[in-house]
């Protein structure tokens, strides 16, 4: 468990190595900024989601304290305005965000089919939610962009310590290269991850084609498929068409790149970039791309004034 003293340790932590405040804890000359900022690396919602509750801990929670059987789309938006936050946001804001969220996940334990324990809380189950969204990230931007070395993953993965210091996850060992980080992101993947009931009934809400975007669902579930693993996939029961990935990754690619770098940007990166810019003609498009993408306007005015 993260109890209350590891978790202030680890904002102790993050203080110490991002002394001021009003700063985000990456900023514009960090990998984190360059390579997330990009929509491609959320086109793999999907895949981080099933990866998530393919944890049965993860899982079992998701369906006794969230509506995401009624709304299965409000857990993500909610997941990617606290990445958000937490990735653009001044360090103050990431913080009180993260003081929330924890309030939040403090009251969320209950009992697994067998009869045990599980708690939001959870160290594994922090890190694997951690650790599929990075993963999954650095995937698709790997797909749709361009490779990245490997000195660049290790990068990543240092810059990305002081955004798991966020949900008390302190352990630099799992952070200190992506050799470190992938081993214990594949100890988790091959040895704990199992299907409950929880698991079948939030995956079949996830892969239900919604009319009218049954076709293009089917070619995401199509290319998400073609990205996991086939251990993991089993957990799920579901099938893809190589065909239809390839048709669509070679889509995604061929229109992603013809697209101006701002379209490529997400919301979220574009309201910090152009905060303090002469651009003020572009805010208006900003603030009806992050309602769209996190139901909200903006990751920062909204909530420093609440």
């Amino acid at each position: 468990m993260i109890d209350d003293e590891a978790f202030e340790f680890s904002l102790s932590k993050l203080q110490e190595l991002c002394p001021d405040q009003s700063k985000s804890i990456h900023g514009p000359q960090s990998l984190t900024w360059k390579v997330f900022r990009y929509s491609c690396c959320l086109w793999g919602g999907l895949r981080a989601a099933l990866l998530q509750i393919a944890l049965p801990q993860v899982a079992q929670a998701i369906k006794d304290h969230s509506q995401i059987i009624a709304n299965p789309y409000e857990r993500l938006k909610r997941t990617f305005f606290f990445v958000s936050q937490a990735n653009y946001g001044p360090q103050s804001l990431a913080i009180d965000t993260a003081r929330r969220l924890r309030s939040y996940h403090s009251n969320i334990h209950g009992y697994m089919p067998d009869g045990s324990r599980y708690f939001a809380n959870d160290e594994t189950a922090v890190f694997w939610v951690h650790a599929s969204i990075a993963e999954t990230g650095i995937l698709m931007y790997e797909k749709l962009k361009k490779p990245l070395t490997l000195k660049e993953k290790d990068q990543l993965i240092n810059e990305l310590y002081k955004s798991a210091l966020l949900m008390g996850l302190h352990k630099r060992e799992l952070h200190e290269s992506w050799n470190s980080f992938n081993e214990q992101y594949q100890f988790i993947k091959k040895n704990l991850l199992y299907r409950i009931d929880a698991t079948n009934e939030i995956a079949q809400v996830l892969v239900k084609p919604h009319i009218p975007y049954g076709t293009l669902m089917n070619y995401l579930i199509a290319f998400t498929v073609s990205s996991l693993d086939q251990d993991v996939l089993s957990l799920f029961d579901l099938e893809g068409s190589p065909e239809k990935s390839r048709r669509l990754l070679y889509l995604l690619r061929k229109s992603y790149s013809f697209l101006p770098e701002i379209l490529q940007w997400m919301p979220p990166y574009m309201e910090v970039h152009y905060s303090h810019s002469r651009y003020k003609l572009r805010q208006p498009f900003i603030s009806l791309a992050n309602k769209l993408m996190l139901g909200q306007r903006s990751i920062i005015r909204s909530q420093l004034k609440s």
